[in-house]
């Protein structure tokens, strides 16, 4: 029969529930005992428990718990007291890591447990991707020991369609990530990283999401319809202004160009005009957008275009195409100044100088006289 299963709106405080959860754990140490606040600062009222009992229980109180702590975190507009879990409270009160890891292909020999239970006292994480959070979780039970776990993922991407993992990711041979690396310098050599920032704010994969001008709202005047509107190129690193045409789309749009940046921008200077790198030439790929190559047996590249397999793009060719397309100043980017670039020009059968106003436009855009020059120069 189906076990009876009881909802309770208890007048217990956090700090009693999270006092008894606590208790639950220590006595029941193969059991996953999870405590989830509403909000990550509901966590205030049960501080002294924390303090305490869980951060000190080890080398205070000489017992082990395997207590896990969900504190959404994250500015997700719930308000002045529901923005913050104040990660920087839990890091505080971790003891030195002195480069312990925990990989599934390690010898749990006796060396390292002794080692592990004398040099740590919780473990604080920030899962970002499904994966991750599931190999978080599932390491608290593998382990042969026991600690309290502190996890901040925001509520929204609990549930966002774009935080998602591949089922490779959760087969096996594959394990937690201490750190996330995206894209860069970082991942072609993380050898040589020697320091990892801590950011205490939530991921935005709205940001990522693409350009969508939504549709005309039908029975109804939207305030917002044919409304100016901003949205974040995740390829040049802009805000860039579009007209809204008042219903659907997606929530990569704002209301602002300062509000876009405030909420997708990063601290990292990306240069907004990107050049043809993986077509090994220097003239611009409008907003970012390279063509891919289709798959074998798919049909060819646009017209103008040549697949380049070793890059596995689609790149303009040269006197059929690019060197014959007239200079285009684009359209204006909102916080990027215009920038004198130079386009080859048939008419002088060489390049001149024409201003770049930040987004849009075509390849027939060079960052410097001879760039241009090299280029289409013998293509007469």
């Amino acid at each position: 029969t189906q076990a009876e299963y009881v909802v309770c709106n208890s007048s217990l405080s956090e700090y009693a529930v999270l006092g008894f959860e606590l208790g639950y754990s220590l006595v029941n140490p193969n059991s996953l005992i999870i405590w989830e606040a509403q909000f990550g600062d509901f966590s205030n009222t049960a501080q002294c428990v924390i303090d305490q009992f869980i951060s000190s229980g080890q080398s205070k109180w000489i017992r082990q718990s395997g207590l896990t702590l969900l504190l959404p975190h994250g500015y997700e507009g719930m308000g002045p007291e529901h923005s913050s879990a104040r990660p920087e409270r839990f890091l505080q009160m971790c003891n030195e890591d002195d480069g312990i890891r925990f990989d599934e292909d390690m010898t749990f020999d006796e060396a390292f447990v002794a080692r592990q239970l004398n040099d740590t006292n919780w473990i604080v994480a920030n899962p970002t991707t499904p994966a991750n959070f599931f190999h978080l979780l599932r390491r608290q039970i593998y382990v042969p020991f026991r600690k309290p776990l502190i996890v901040f993922t925001p509520k929204y991407l609990l549930r966002h369609p774009l935080a998602r993992s591949s089922i490779e990711s959760f087969l096996t041979g594959t394990s937690f990530q201490r750190v996330g690396v995206e894209e860069g310098k970082a991942s072609e050599n993380p050898a040589n990283v020697k320091r990892v920032v801590f950011c205490s704010g939530a991921e935005n994969p709205n940001c990522s999401l693409p350009h969508d001008k939504g549709v005309a709202c039908s029975g109804t005047n939207s305030p917002k319809q044919n409304s100016k509107q901003f949205y974040y190129n995740s390829q040049t690193g802009l805000c860039q202004p579009f007209i809204y045409n008042g219903c659907e789309g997606n929530d990569n749009r704002f209301e602002s160009a300062s509000a876009c940046r405030k909420a997708c921008s990063s601290s990292e200077k990306r240069d907004p005009w990107v050049l043809a790198k993986r077509c090994n030439a220097s003239y611009l790929i409008p907003d970012g957008n390279y063509i891919e190559c289709p798959k074998e047996g798919g049909g060819g590249c646009p017209e103008g275009h040549e697949c380049s397999r070793q890059r596995g793009v689609c790149c303009p060719t040269k006197s059929q195409f690019l060197c014959s397309l007239p200079d285009d100043s684009g359209t204006f980017a909102e916080g990027v100044p215009d920038k004198p670039r130079f386009a080859w020009s048939s008419q002088v059968n060489s390049c001149w100088r024409f201003s770049y106003y930040g987004a849009k436009g075509n390849y027939n855009n060079f960052p410097n006289f001879q760039e241009c020059v090299n280029f289409c120069g013998n293509e007469k």
